[in-house]
């Protein structure tokens, strides 16, 4: 059995340097979209995310712009994309912004 071994925030960053400004691409598949686009809601709304600041932000927003931009291609309007976030919030448990959808 594989023996589980720390990674320190140190070496976490020095392994991570020299990649930060590389470009990744990833390809997904349309249901696949749609399940991220609902899991970078959820992690946005998560309070410890919400406590911090910078580059954790700017990635969500990347990732909720793309999402958006792919739903737009498929003839949703950004309305129609609120919507199914607050529609989300609902099944979830969570109170929705305004408690009518």
């Amino acid at each position: 059995m594989h023996e589980m071994k720390e990674v320190t925030p140190q070496q976490f960053h020095d392994r991570f340097l020299s990649h930060k400004d590389k470009v990744y691409y990833l390809r997904l598949q349309g249901w696949e979209v749609a399940v991220l686009h609902g899991l970078i809601s959820l992690v946005a709304d998560h309070p410890g995310i919400k406590a911090l600041h910078g580059p954790t932000h700017q990635a969500i927003d990347h990732v909720r712009s793309w999402c958006t931009s792919k739903f737009s291609l498929w003839g949703f309007t950004p309305e129609e994309v609120e919507y199914l976030d607050k529609m989300r919030e609902v099944k979830t448990g969570e109170s929705p912004a305004k408690g009518n959808l």
